[in-house]
């Protein structure tokens, strides 16, 4: 509670005399490993969950009753989790169906799903992924699905 009370003290010290705020740089996506949001640049993007490296790949368009097709690569020198799940739309999922991706035989570490585009869409909705560990509780990250 005290770091918060000093930082809004600072922030509001600092508003008052003028003090520009420094507008953040945006890091490059390959960068941020300990993300668990990225952007998708060409219809890819990389996360980190819960300690495993994912590379996200989608094809389709973002509209009302339509469906996506996400790949998913995972690092190889991690152990596979338990299940992943994906969604689109909100955090809690509400409106959306979840989908469990698949592993490609012959492929290590491939998994593809089809992801079903809420009707309607919420505003801001994003492409929600769930890491489900053996152990544990699952983990989500997310990508905005704006830019797909």
């Amino acid at each position: 509670m005290t770091r918060f009370i000093l930082t809004s003290a600072t922030l509001a010290a600092c508003l008052t005399a003028g003090v520009p705020l420094a507008t953040p740089s945006p890091l490059p996506l390959r960068a941020d490993r300990s993300s668990r949001t990225a952007e998708l640049s060409d219809d890819h993007a990389e996360l980190t969950i819960g300690g495993h490296l994912l590379a996200l790949h989608v094809a389709g368009s973002v509209t009302a009753n339509a469906a996506l097709g996400v790949s998913l690569i995972l690092q190889p020198d991690q152990p596979m989790p338990d299940s992943i799940r994906l969604w689109a739309g909100r955090k809690n999922g509400w409106g959306s169906q979840s989908a469990r991706a698949e592993a490609v035989p012959g492929c290590s570490g491939l998994l593809v799903a089809t992801v079903a585009i809420p009707d309607p869409l919420p505003p801001l909705a994003r492409l929600w992924v769930s890491v489900e560990p053996n152990v544990g509780r699952p983990m989500r990250g997310s990508v905005p699905l704006t830019s797909v």
